[in-house]
């Protein structure tokens, strides 16, 4: 496996670098613009969660932290592959696409609260999330 040289990382850091800055612009642009519309709302929050990922691989990167830059890049992929599949579904139905998101946001909201034994979280927030993981289940 060749070594790249210093030369071609630079070239890459600087391109993310580039990236990050229109993304920023793109999300800033789009926050100005807010509309109410909940399929407007998702895709600015997948380019404003890919915007800050990116934000953070370029702050490991420059602090020589290579490895977990790429884990952060894993989840810049993941998310890419997400933003397709939400496309793709609303290209359909909108609508449906708009909430199996919702439906799987809240999801793992219940996942992680479960995970932390509902601690802090009042007997009966905690049937409304049983109330409520029941009903998506039922979609």
């Amino acid at each position: 496996m060749k070594k790249r040289t210093s030369k071609e990382v630079d070239f890459w850091i600087q391109l993310n670098r580039d990236a990050r800055r229109v993304c920023k612009e793109a999300c800033d642009r789009l926050a100005r613009m807010e509309t109410g519309d909940p399929f407007f709302n998702l895709c600015s929050a997948f380019l404003s969660k890919g915007t800050e990922t990116l934000s953070a691989v370029n702050v490991l990167y420059a602090h020589q932290l290579e490895e977990p830059a790429q884990a952060l890049i894993r989840i810049l992929f993941e998310l890419r592959i997400n933003f397709d599949c939400f496309r793709q579904l609303a290209h359909t139905n909108p609508v449906e696409a708009v909430r199996r998101v919702a439906d799987g946001m809240m999801l793992e909201k219940i996942k992680q609260a479960r995970a932390a034994q509902f601690a802090g979280v009042p007997e009966e927030v905690q049937k409304q999330l049983a109330q409520d993981e029941k009903e998506i289940s039922g979609r």
